[in-house]
């Protein structure tokens, strides 16, 4: 594994990567005992299937793989509880002595979180755990009662910890924002939590200066908050569109940091001499594929699965050598296989005198793979799942769309960058302008 570009000393950073993975590459670059702050605010293993909603298609976005892993994580906690276990421990060393953990949590599996952080930091470490109140609505959750309110468990890493001169406050906090109130802030995003709160935390566990993590970074709203209060910081996500949306905000308020990507090099076990095979979170890269291509000297067209594609791979197809294809959980009748994996054809972005496309050689599967497939039933606790009504959604938005997969393009001095309806990203070196 290796950041791309290399992390620069003293910069602020954004990483888009799987965060263990992350956090496992800052150890290995010597940042052990660096951090001031490591604010957590995963996933609360609720059931709800994170998604992205797409305002034009009326549709909600999921990557399959991390619906798959939602669904499995809501049917057996003790798999959601041992990788956090992994997460905590990763942020403990990366932490200074006097450093802080941070946990954001729901009532579901607050406890079970609690016990966990009391095992790996030490129950003598254990500050506060503060009370925010999210919403004045109560969210209908189960029997008579309504959910309006989350948990923030706070721990040292040592009793070296800094006693900040602030006075004593409550652990009831329904002062810092609600979910409903972001008004500018908001950038529709679900779970955007608002700065008000992230000020509040940083205000209470580091001083201007200090490097702080937060690797389920979402919106942006703790390194956005961090940078404005004069913390270095370092932050990462794995979805593409919240490394986008933490771009845009962080570019529009002026701040400078370093736009990094998680990725391998090539891997020669991975290589059967037709078939290259990354089962990794990390996407397949240019440099990977450029070192397939050295390492290799291919003379006929190789198939790349992968779970992700970095926007950069298509730089290293020029002449049809690879044909790329998505990895993802096996989907038919019986719903999503809680084991199985199939393949799809990734779309090939091509430029031509009308301008640029996208040739997408299954859509139904394309389409059927980027839409959320299951509903929770808040009150039985279960997933529902009807294949003859996912066809009829997917038809229905093949026709909406009617082929025009492209959403944006993006013009830079030695590439194009194309970005479909899903949030997907294509590379094509910049030629002659076309029409």
């Amino acid at each position: 594994m290796l950041f791309s570009p290399r992390l620069k000393p003293n910069q602020n950073c954004l990483i888009s990567g799987h965060n263990l993975l992350v956090m496992q590459k800052l150890l290995e670059e010597g940042l052990a005992s660096e951090f001031q702050l490591i604010y957590f605010d995963g996933p609360f293993n609720s059931g709800r299937i994170f998604s992205a909603p797409h305002p034009e298609l009326g549709v909600d976005l999921v990557n399959p793989c991390y619906e798959r892993e939602t669904i499995t994580q809501f049917n057996n906690p003790s798999i959601y509880i041992e990788e956090y276990r992994k997460r905590i421990l990763a942020a403990k060393e990366l932490l200074r002595e006097e450093g802080f953990i941070v946990l954001q949590c729901n009532a579901k599996m607050g406890h079970y979180l609690k016990v966990l952080l009391d095992e790996i930091m030490g129950s003598q470490n254990y500050l506060a755990e503060v009370i925010w109140k999210v919403s004045n609505e109560r969210t209908p959750h189960s029997f008579h009662f309504g959910y309006n309110h989350e948990v923030l468990l706070f721990y040292s890493k040592t009793e070296q910890y800094l006693k900040k001169n602030i006075a004593t406050l409550s652990s009831l906090w329904d002062d810092v924002g609600f979910y409903e109130t972001l008004d500018d802030e908001n950038t529709f995003y679900p779970s955007q939590k608002p700065e008000k709160l992230m000020e509040r935390i940083l205000e209470l566990t580091t001083m201007q200066g200090d490097l702080v993590g937060d690797f389920y970074c979402g919106s942006g709203s703790f390194p956005f908050t961090a940078a404005r209060m004069r913390r270095k910081w370092i932050a990462c996500d794995q979805n593409n569109n919240a490394i986008q949306i933490t771009k845009n905000r962080l570019d529009k308020a002026g701040y400078k940091y370093q736009d990094c990507i998680l990725i391998n090099r090539f891997k020669p076990e991975w290589f059967d001499g037709t078939t290259y095979i990354n089962k990794t979170p990390i996407p397949v890269s240019l440099l990977e594929l450029e070192g397939l291509k050295k390492s290799t000297g291919i003379s006929s067209p190789i198939t790349v699965e992968a779970m992700n594609f970095s926007a950069d791979c298509d730089l290293a197809n020029e002449h049809g050598i690879f044909h790329f294809h998505l990895l993802v959980p096996l989907i038919n009748s019986d719903g999503i296989d809680s084991k199985e994996w199939t393949t799809i054809p990734r779309p090939v972005p091509f430029q031509s005198d009308g301008g640029y496309r996208l040739v997408v050689p299954d859509p139904f599967k394309w389409v059927l793979y980027n839409i959320v497939h299951v509903q929770i039933d808040e009150k039985w606790r279960e997933y529902h799942f009807s294949w003859s009504n996912l066809k009829n959604r997917v038809n229905g938005l093949l026709e909406k769309i009617n082929n025009r997969w492209i959403e944006e393009v993006f013009y830079y001095k030695e590439h194009v960058e194309l970005k479909d309806i899903f949030g997907y990203r294509y590379h094509l070196k910049r030629q002659k302008e076309v029409g």
